[in-house]
């Protein structure tokens, strides 16, 4: 009897499911957000509204969180991102997505891949291990310096209200007439201690943004936001366009970007295009000064004394 069984317990091993695993590679659409079929100078538009029945082309909205081109929805996500920005070992550096997705970013980000985790694949997100896609935009290479002689500062306009005084930011730029910018912005504070500008200004030629920063505190009369230190501080944002690998895994929720070589001419390289997308980055830097809170102390000043203290400890 114990033979006769033999047989079918083999079969019944023989039978029994096993779990394998392999791999597989498909080819799908991974939205991004550069669309060229679009007229960029309405694309890249913040304020655009919705009108005749199309919808806001300018953000996108879901459970995932929020996509925009304009930094006001996102001022305070941006403004804690600045103040732990800057590393001492950028390329072991990771920050988080700015959204609610999950996903962090490994290295610089360059300002891509916004679309991972934000919009839906074709296909079950469950079987997506990995996405790799080129997206096109910009390589920036940022240089500051100290210019004692910049003609950027801070003054004082106004004393009339006993409340608060009215101060002109203004003045020109380290390059003269290469730069321009839209005429003056006017900050209201109780004391000038707590008021921080930067100003930008962008240059077509150069395809450059030039950041000059000011305040009226003064050394003496500084208080423990140290804004008197950013004084005369003056910066140059150089744009390159380029493509760039982008590469989310979806398994460990992180994003790298990498720059491609130089031979393949992006969409970017097109004057008007890439003036376009630039002039509005240069916009969205005046707004995020121009908006800032002057009681108190600057918020945008105090996120960036922040990423310096970070730096010196």
């Amino acid at each position: 009897m114990a033979v006769a069984l033999v047989p079918a317990a083999i079969w019944s091993g023989a039978i029994t499911p096993i779990s394998v695993g392999h791999n597989s590679t498909h080819m799908i659409e991974a939205r991004t957000f550069n669309n060229q079929s679009v007229d960029l100078s309405s694309f890249w538009d913040s304020n655009i509204s919705s009108r005749s029945g199309t919808a806001d082309r300018s953000f996108l909205q879901s459970d995932k969180g929020l996509f925009t081109y304009g930094p006001v929805p996102i001022r305070g996500l941006l403004l804690g991102q600045a103040s732990e920005a800057s590393t001492d070992n950028p390329k072991n550096a990771t920050h988080p997505k700015l959204d609610k997705t999950g996903f962090t970013f490994g290295g610089r980000s360059y300002g891509l891949g916004a679309a991972a985790g934000l919009v839906k694949l074709p296909t079950a997100s469950s079987t997506i291990q990995a996405i790799s896609y080129v997206e096109e935009g910009f390589e920036s290479a940022v240089s500051c310096y100290y210019n004692k002689s910049t003609a950027y500062r801070i003054e004082l306009k106004n004393t009339a209200n006993p409340d608060f005084s009215l101060y002109r930011a203004g003045g020109s730029h380290p390059t003269g007439e290469k730069y321009f910018v839209d005429g003056d912005t006017i900050y209201a504070g109780r004391s000038p201690r707590d008021l921080f500008s930067w100003g930008a200004a962008y240059s077509s030629p150069e395809k450059a943004i030039c950041l000059s920063m000011a305040t009226p505190a003064t050394p003496g009369k500084d208080n423990k936001f140290s804004f008197s230190g950013f004084n005369a501080t003056q910066c140059e944002i150089r744009f390159t366009p380029s493509n760039f690998t982008v590469h989310a895994n979806y398994t460990s929720n992180q994003i790298s970007v990498t720059p491609l070589p130089k031979t393949v001419r992006p969409t970017f390289s097109n004057e008007v295009l890439a003036d376009t997308v630039i002039a509005k980055i240069r916009e969205w830097f005046h707004t995020i000064s121009y908006v800032d809170g002057g009681f108190g102390g600057s918020q945008l000043g105090r996120s960036l004394r922040l990423n310096v203290d970070k730096l010196q400890a």
